[in-house]
C-alpha cells in the first residue's frame, strides 16, 4: 500500500495519464485510473474525494460546485445536464467565443494547465503568489472541477455514454 507522500507524488502522473488517454484520442475510453475509480452511484463527490486522498488532505467538496452542491444521489445524466446549463449560460454571455467541435478538448487542455499550476503551488514546487495553503487548495479544487466538467461535456458532445464506457473498461475487473 502506498503511503500518503508516495500517493501525493503520483497524483499528477496518474492524472496526466488519464488526461492523455482522453484528449489525445478525442474519444473517452477512460476517465479514471487504478487510484481513481469513479463510483457512478456517488458521481463527482467520489471522484474528487479520491483525488483529495492523493494530495494529503481532504478537499471540502461543498466548495467544488459553486452553483448547487452535488449530492450522492446525483447521477451522471443529471450532472451533465447541470454542466450543460452552465455552458449555455457562458455561450450566451460570450457569443464571440467560437465553440466548435474542438472547443472542449482545447478547453480541457487549458483547464488542465491551470490545475497543474495550482498543484505545483500546493506541493511547494511553484510560486505561492501571495496565497496561503487554504486558498491554494480551494483554487486546486476549482480547477479539478473545471477539468472534470469539461471532460463530461466533451464526452456528451461526442455521444459517449460514460456509465457504459466505465462498465466496459473499468468495472469489468470488479466482477
Amino acid at each position: 500500500m502506498l503511503g500518503q507522500g508516495a500517493r501525493a507524488n503520483l497524483a499528477p502522473f496518474v492524472l496526466i495519464q488519464i488526461f492523455t488517454q482522453i484528449v489525445s484520442s478525442l474519444f473517452i475510453k477512460s476517465i479514471c485510473s487504478a487510484f481513481l475509480i469513479i463510483d457512478i452511484k456517488f458521481g463527482i463527490l467520489s471522484f474528487i474525494g479520491q483525488l483529495a486522498q492523493l494530495v494529503e488532505r481532504p478537499l471540502d467538496v461543498r466548495k467544488v460546485h459553486r452553483f448547487e452542491p452535488c449530492t450522492a444521489h446525483m447521477n451522471m445524466e443529471k450532472l451533465v445536464e447541470k454542466i450543460k446549463k452552465v455552458q449555455e449560460r457562458y455561450r450566451k454571455d460570450f457569443p464571440e467565443v467560437k465553440m466548435d467541435r474542438d472547443y472542449f478538448p482545447f478547453k480541457i487542455t487549458e483547464e488542465w494547465g491551470e490545475c497543474l499550476q495550482t498543484y505545483l503551488m500546493l506541493t511547494d514546487r511553484g510560486r505561492q503568489k501571495g496565497k496561503n495553503k487554504d486558498e491554494i487548495r480551494d483554487d486546486f479544487s476549482d480547477e479539478i472541477a473545471d477539468v472534470f466538467a469539461y471532460l463530461l461535456i466533451f464526452a456528451d458532445q461526442e455521444s459517449i455514454d460514460l456509465e457504459k464506457a466505465l462498465e466496459k473498461k473499468w468495472f469489468k475487473y470488479l466482477e
